[in-house]
């Protein structure tokens, strides 16, 4: 078990030198829930849903996901520092907590056989489960700054830790409005149709991969990125079912204006200018534009009709 963040592409604006970075992630499932209160980072992660059972319970098996500190008890949320008391007297707390995966592994292996689907028989191991996510944001000082932290999670400041990391050691390229940061695609953008072959296909390869972190294959094809296209219902092409966007949110071309002079609003009536560039969707009281939870850029998500059901 090993947590690790790679960055997939990073970019800067060249209108007001804002970044966006896409990251690769793995980390244990037991802290997921801690890691999705944070809405400023768009993500898409693998799924019990879609994952062969057999798959899941041979990972479990083998290399079982675990918190990276076995901490001693304490009231409160954070514990009194490392623990290392044996179980029953010869167990160490690494050794026990790979005979309860083991155990789950065995029981979810028994309603695999039975013919339960993937969505009953993984979630007995999802508590030793590794989970691999796309991750892209603009903001992340704020996620940064809570979990690289003493009270955090020791599992979660890990996290954080080599996030932060890798987001140092990396270097953006710098993209005008027009140009796309597409993760996986090529060197992860888009320059022109004269470079980079037509943009439609550098959107449909993105999105495809991003949306294959859900079941841990990677299949960078445009025959692949059409199939998950219209599993995802991208096009509306089956306009009874819900178009499965958030692949979308990891595509971004920087806004050709940063910031807007935020006037007066008449009562009733807000001042929301019909000239704003299409895909923004809100100006903050600093004056600057979002587009979904991005700043500065202009999330592909935003594109597309029907990206979500208002109400």
């Amino acid at each position: 078990m090993e947590i690790k963040a790679k960055v997939i592409a990073h970019s800067k604006s060249s209108v007001n030198g804002k970044e966006i970075i896409t990251f690769e992630l793995e980390f244990p499932r037991i802290v997921l829930a801690e890691f999705n209160t944070h809405n400023m980072l768009s993500k898409n992660s693998s799924s019990s849903r879609a994952i062969p059972v057999q798959t899941m319970i041979s990972s479990v098996r083998s290399d079982p996901a675990m918190p990276v500190r076995f901490g001693k008890k304490n009231k409160g949320m954070q514990d009194a520092g490392e623990h290392n008391e044996l179980i029953k007297g010869m167990y160490t707390p690494q050794e026990w907590w790979r005979l309860a995966a083991l155990s789950a592994a065995n029981f979810a292996d028994e309603y695999d056989k039975a013919g339960y689907a993937k969505q009953v028989c993984n979630r007995l191991v999802e508590s030793f489960q590794m989970m691999k996510v796309v991750m892209t944001a603009t903001e992340l000082n704020n996620f940064i700054w809570l979990r690289d932290h003493p009270a955090a999670d020791p599992t979660i400041e890990a996290l954080a830790k080599a996030i932060k990391k890798a987001k140092e050691n990396s270097s953006p390229v710098t993209l005008k409005p027009g140009m796309w940061h597409v993760p996986y695609f090529n060197e992860g953008y888009w320059r022109s149709e004269n470079q980079d072959g037509r943009l439609e296909d550098a959107l449909a390869i993105s999105e495809s991969c991003c949306a294959q972190a859900s079941y841990r294959t990677l299949d960078d094809t445009i025959e692949k990125a059409k199939r998950v296209s219209a599993n995802l219902n991208l096009k509306g092409e089956q306009p009874d079912d819900p178009v499965h966007a958030s692949p979308l949110e990891h595509q971004a071309t920087p806004m050709k204006e940063s910031e807007n002079e935020w006037g007066v609003s008449i009562i009733n009536e807000p001042a929301f200018p019909k000239s704003w560039e299409k895909g923004i969707t809100h100006v903050d009281r600093n004056g600057k534009f979002w587009s979904g939870n991005l700043q500065g850029w202009i999330q592909h998500r935003k594109l597309i009709p029907n990206n979500y059901r208002s109400g």
